[in-house]
């Protein structure tokens, strides 16, 4: 008897679903994972595996006809493993696992796919499908936008379809982004909590993507995300998670409790910021935004004097700049007029502090 209950395990490797979301495994359990290769680096509170679910292993209900060549190969993922435990990841991991939920039922092609999660020796791992291209902060380091002097790399696209392309990734992240604050037909919304160039990755698999070498764009790890069962302004969390400081926005350092988690607002400015960041990006090339990141080193885009000004006198330096050169209001000179209208767009409506929790603080008093 004991010989089969040890010798059993050999068959008993799981079948994930996407009808099922955490699959409690015995520490004896075979994963069906073929490839399984730790990535390189690790964040604050987990780290990165690439991984293929056996084909056999892996079941949906938009999956291909059997007879398919796509049927029968293994399924390329990311495997996100929890690395920091203590008696909070539990509650951490729900709250992820919950936006992902949201997440997976919306099937917008700007937010990454969710496919299940498990559960082992005391562990949890999320599984999502594998985006290739690396995350926007790596793709700005190794790819140029058109071929500048300084830079050894080779465009892949002209300046003009390169700014297509960016407008277009853009609109799509902000789609993706109000997809997941919007209540869905249930009542259920989400706040993502830390966006950055980071959390943005991007995956060129897509045959009908008009261009392929620079793929597309998604919104990636929810670690920090607040599911709500309805509509809030101020629907606050508290958790010990923190978001990265340089994408904070400035009404977060105001609010009641030094605790709260973010709000909506705070999204939406964070992808001011990304964006922000994009748009040199796209003027002047790889090396530039490494100079423009270091010219405000440690601190956040806001100004610590938002009386005088909302932005930081760095940013508000490289701005004026663009404002007075390639995407000045003179047609002569402006070398993309959406662009410039994304850049004031961003200017009036997105990089603007948000006076709820000032109005919140009169509520209560």
């Amino acid at each position: 008897i004991n010989n089969f209950c040890n010798s059993q395990w050999k068959f008993l490797a799981p079948v994930f679903t996407d009808s099922e979301i955490v699959y409690p495994l015995h520490t004896s359990c075979p994963l069906p994972f073929p490839v399984y290769k730790e990535e390189p680096g690790e964040g604050a509170y987990s780290s990165l595996v690439k991984g293929e679910i056996h084909a056999s292993h892996w079941k949906t209900i938009r999956r291909q006809p059997e007879n398919t060549a796509a049927s029968r190969s293994n399924v390329p993922v990311a495997i996100k493993k929890i690395t920091k435990q203590h008696e909070a990841t539990d509650k951490w991991v729900q709250v992820e696992v919950a936006a992902l939920e949201l997440v997976r039922s919306l099937h917008h092609p700007h937010l990454i796919n969710f496919l299940t999660s498990y559960r082992v020796a005391g562990c949890h791992y999320l599984i999502f499908d594998w985006a290739n291209g690396g995350n926007l902060g790596q793709f700005w380091k190794t790819h140029t936008p058109y071929n500048l002097p300084e830079q050894v790399q080779v465009a892949l696209l002209s300046h003009r379809e390169s700014i297509t392309w960016a407008i277009e990734q853009m609109a799509g992240l902000a789609a993706g982004l109000d997809k997941l604050h919007r209540e869905d037909e249930h009542g259920v919304h989400c706040r993502h909590g830390d966006l950055k160039p980071a959390n943005i990755v991007r995956s060129t698999t897509d045959d009908d993507l008009k261009f392929k070498s620079h793929g597309r764009l998604l919104i990636t790890d929810m670690g920090i995300a607040n599911v709500n069962d309805k509509a809030t302004h101020l629907g606050w969390r508290s958790g010990d998670v923190k978001a990265t400081i340089r994408y904070e926005s400035p009404e977060f350092l105001s609010r009641l409790n030094p605790d709260s988690p973010t709000s909506r607002a705070y999204d939406i400015w964070s992808m001011g910021c990304t964006m922000l960041e994009f748009i040199i990006w796209l003027l002047y090339g790889p090396t530039q935004v490494d100079v423009f990141n270091a010219s405000f080193p440690g601190t956040t885009f806001f100004s610590s004097n938002i009386a005088e000004s909302i932005l930081n006198s760095a940013v508000q330096h490289w701005v004026d700049h663009m404002q007075r050169g390639p995407l000045s209001e003179d047609a002569t000179h402006c070398i993309s007029e959406a662009l410039r209208d994304i850049l004031n767009f961003i200017l009036k409506r997105v990089l603007i502090q948000d006076v709820r929790p000032e109005l919140e603080k009169l509520n209560v008093r």
